[in-house]
């Protein structure tokens, strides 16, 4: 059984080649330790924020839910926003004054991009920085 911290761990130093991904794209398994699965919930609301519109595109942005399970327990969520018709998916920044993701969520992020892997070049576009580790 894995602590809270190390299911974390695992999965921040963890690449995207290191995931199993389902059919329909919408649940990914850790190779490393089958227990550990990043679910895609389903498409939320149109997303607004300054920093979205920066990134062009005539597909609305959209909140988009992953959340993390160990088994079948509940580990975390993590809110990204999915923009420029699902191209890349950005964690929700610190604020809307405070442009920052951590490391943590970055190397999430990383795994849950699609094929064409754009989130640096959406992040830099969206002047969002990425924290220590």
């Amino acid at each position: 059984m894995a602590t809270y911290n190390e299911v974390l761990a695992k999965i921040a130093a963890s690449d995207k080649e290191d995931w199993i991904m389902n059919d329909d794209e919408t649940e990914r398994t850790y190779k490393g330790d089958l227990n550990i699965r990043i679910v895609n919930d389903a498409e939320g609301a149109l997303f607004n924020e300054p920093w979205v519109q920066r990134l062009g595109g005539q597909d609305r942005p959209k909140r988009q839910k992953f959340t993390i399970y160990y088994g079948n327990s509940f580990v975390r969520t993590v809110q990204t926003v999915a923009v420029v018709g699902f191209r890349a998916y950005i964690p929700f920044p610190k604020s809307g004054d405070e442009l920052v993701i951590s490391h943590w969520e970055y190397r999430f992020a990383q795994i849950i991009q699609p094929p064409v892997d754009s989130l640096d070049y959406y992040l830099q576009r969206a002047s969002i920085r990425v924290g220590r580790a």
